[in-house]
């Protein structure tokens, strides 16, 4: 039986997470990528220092630019 392809992330998530995508705004999994910083340790950081406080879509997801990157 075969099955669908996935849907891409960004399609899943939505109309606002698209538009920010195209506005520059970067997801954490590719801030962690870029960075070399695990998803979940910038999220602790985020909780325990607030060394970087994301843009948050109206779903909670985060969103980073590229001066929260260079941070």
């Amino acid at each position: 039986m075969k099955s669908e392809p996935d849907s891409s992330a960004s399609e899943d998530l939505g109309a606002d997470f698209a538009k920010a995508l195209e506005q520059g705004w970067l997801p954490i999994r590719e801030v962690a990528r870029q960075t070399g910083v695990n998803a979940v340790t910038l999220r602790a950081w985020e909780r325990r220092y607030g060394l970087i406080v994301p843009h948050r879509t109206p779903k909670g997801h985060r969103l980073f630019n590229a001066d929260h990157v260079q941070r």
